[in-house]
């Protein structure tokens, strides 16, 4: 397996990327990432020298697979493989740094620890709760298969979800026996739920909003998934991103996000796979601000 990261929160900032096949490059060439709000991070070709990562601290494990088919044991098998890697001790040990950040793991606290530096200064410390984000999500996604469809109504559209640690979900029904030709039915980052009519087309103003971010959600969601290195799982690396949704919940920075990521191995440039989490988190916001306008 062969790495190549580095990161800062400057609007120049050196391509980040690992790979599982090709062979260490010193440098790399420049390339925009839009982050979906218009505003474009411009990577320039950088030297490599500084970086430092620990390949057997590395999450995930290219040697073997999880299956996700029983949750239970799925939780169990990230935590114990944390465990084993960061140790018992209430200590952060080294995963990957360079001059523009450090990522570190924490096997008593179960956390994730990324600082990201300017000018040789600190600039952000950031903690993920990584083991507590990988429970709940594992604990949503039992939950949503024991579900099962009660309504008699057809749907205009299915329920949509992010397939991401979010709880939000959105779906469209036919009437039935209400008045009003459509029904819709949304529950919220809270968890909390909401019904409401349209007698007309659906998918105009907010309930449009809605509708289109947790699309755009999905499929961002599914660009992650495919950039997963073999042994990797989606759950792990989503539930790592956890700590950055919700609504009041700042948007992290790219070095940040980069950081985190750096925990794991990808076949795709990190920094590519940041800038579709990036999306993925902005894309959350939004839809539940839209849910809040309706």
């Amino acid at each position: 397996m062969n790495f190549k990261k580095r990161a800062s929160q400057s609007i120049v900032l050196a391509l980040v990327g690992i790979t599982i096949s090709t062979p260490i490059l010193n440098s790399v060439s420049a390339m925009d990432v839009d982050t979906n709000n218009n505003n474009k991070v411009n990577f320039e070709t950088k030297e490599d020298n500084d970086l430092y990562v620990n390949e057997e601290l590395l999450l995930g494990n290219a040697n073997q697979g999880r299956s996700i088919s029983d949750y239970n044991t799925f939780y169990e098998n990230v935590k114990e493989d944390f465990k084993r890697k960061f140790g018992t001790e209430d200590e952060f040990k080294v995963i990957a740094s360079s001059k523009d950040f450090k990522t570190e793991g924490n096997g008593y606290t179960g956390q994730l620890k990324v600082t990201t530096y300017k000018n040789g200064e600190v600039d952000e410390v950031i903690f993920v709760n990584y083991l507590e984000n990988v429970k709940n999500y594992v604990n949503q996604l039992l939950e949503e298969e024991k579900q099962q469809e009660t309504y008699a109504e057809s749907y205009v559209v299915k329920t949509i979800k992010s397939g991401g640690p979010d709880p939000l979900s959105f779906n469209v029904r036919t009437g039935g026996n209400y008045s009003s030709k459509y029904k819709m039915y949304a529950t919220s980052w809270y968890g909390r739920s909401k019904t409401w009519y349209k007698n007309s087309e659906w998918k105009t103003g907010y309930t449009k909003g809605l509708y289109d971010e947790l699309r755009f959600a999905r499929n961002n969601v599914d660009k992650i998934a495919s950039t997963l290195s073999p042994g990797v799982s989606k759950v792990e690396v989503l539930a790592s991103l956890a700590s950055f949704l919700g609504p009041v919940v700042p948007i992290p920075g790219i070095s940040a996000v980069v950081g985190v990521l750096s925990a794991f191995s990808f076949s795709l440039p990190v920094i590519q796979v940041a800038g579709y989490s990036l999306d993925y988190i902005k894309n959350i916001n939004v839809a539940q601000y839209n849910y809040n306008k309706i």
